[in-house]
């Protein structure tokens, strides 16, 4: 069966003091939204109603994670601390030093995880108790989970490693390529994206290389699945590539710099543009747009359900209820 391509219902919008570079955390019931006012703020899925947020002392560059009943903040320079947050009223439980640049936690198993300049530092989520660190050679700068207690830690120059909390160095490490990178686990595989276009994948267990393949412009942010298919954001086009061997499936050019993109429900993707336009589709469907921003889109679309969250320029979270074209 095809996917089908999706209506997008404008449900509310709340504006904040300003717009975010990243797209909402999107938690049962709750949408948390990082500012560039240097707010967090809380929010309601169903009506957009803030029931609390809390100010820090930098602008908020990434997006906060959460386990449980606790929300995981990272705040940059001057702050460089990683927050952990009561989630149903911003009270902070602990807070602890880490990077002074723009760095991504992640959270799994009760462990949260984030850079310190140059190692992955680890924290046992509910009480801050540190859990040790994995000396890199450069700054890092992201982690993710990927399940089994493993963390994936990547740096600013583009090596990417396999690290367990309490362990003292890497399970193993790769350089995928030199510069940015972002970062995709899905069961026993690692997919990494190059800002300057490279797409390759490696096994999570020993870090081998599986494929390679070329994108041909850079990147507007991380790969997700769709379908069965990784779906990279370029910054004109969006491509689909195979899980197994990494052949370009199809490719798609939306008209305008593309912000970001989400996966929807169906095998539908959720493309994001920074001329405010909004699309739904897929390499077997087509393309249709779904929503017209005000302003230009700030960041990448999140979906939780039938529920679609953008951010524009004018500093709004904007959520929409997706639904079903009718035939």
């Amino acid at each position: 069966m095809q996917p089908l391509i999706v209506t997008a219902a404008l449900v509310w919008a709340f504006r904040a003091g300003a717009p975010a570079d990243a797209p909402p955390l999107l938690t049962p019931g709750y949408v948390y939204y990082a500012a560039a006012d240097k707010k967090l703020y809380a929010l309601r899925a169903e009506d957009g109603e803030e029931f609390w947020s809390r100010r820090f002392k930098a602008p908020l560059a990434v997006a906060p994670v959460a386990e449980g009943n606790s929300i995981f903040q990272y705040v940059p320079y001057p702050e460089g601390k990683l927050y952990a947050l009561r989630a149903g009223s911003g009270e902070i439980i602990w807070r602890a030093a880490a990077g002074p640049g723009v760095v991504t936690p992640a959270v799994g198993e009760g462990v949260v995880a984030a850079g310190r300049r140059e190692e992955a530092a680890f924290w046992e989520a509910a009480t801050g108790r540190e859990l040790g660190a994995v000396p890199f050679e450069e700054t890092v700068v992201g982690l993710a989970y990927a399940g089994d207690g493993v963390f994936v830690a990547w740096t600013g120059g583009g090596y990417v490693a396999a690290c367990r909390p309490g362990e003292a160095a890497a399970v193993w490490t790769a350089r995928p390529v030199v510069g940015g990178v972002f970062v995709t686990t899905a069961g026993d595989r690692l997919y990494v994206v190059a800002a300057a276009g490279t797409v390759a994948a490696y096994g999570l267990a020993a870090g081998e290389e599986i494929w390679r393949a070329e994108l041909g412009e850079p990147v507007a942010g991380a790969g997700v699945w769709v379908g069965g298919e990784l779906v990279v954001p370029g910054r004109r086009t969006v491509a689909a590539f195979e899980a197994t061997a990494g052949g370009e499936r199809w490719r798609w050019a939306p008209g305008g710099n593309v912000r970001g993109l989400a996966a929807a429900p169906g095998g539908v993707a959720i493309v994001a543009c920074e001329d405010g336009r909004v699309y739904a589709g897929g390499g077997s469907t087509g393309w249709k747009e779904i929503a017209q921003l005000e302003e230009f889109a700030a960041s990448g679309p999140a979906v939780s359900g039938d529920f679609l969250f953008v951010t524009d320029g004018k500093n709004r979270v904007r959520c929409y209820r997706l639904a079903p074209e009718s035939p």
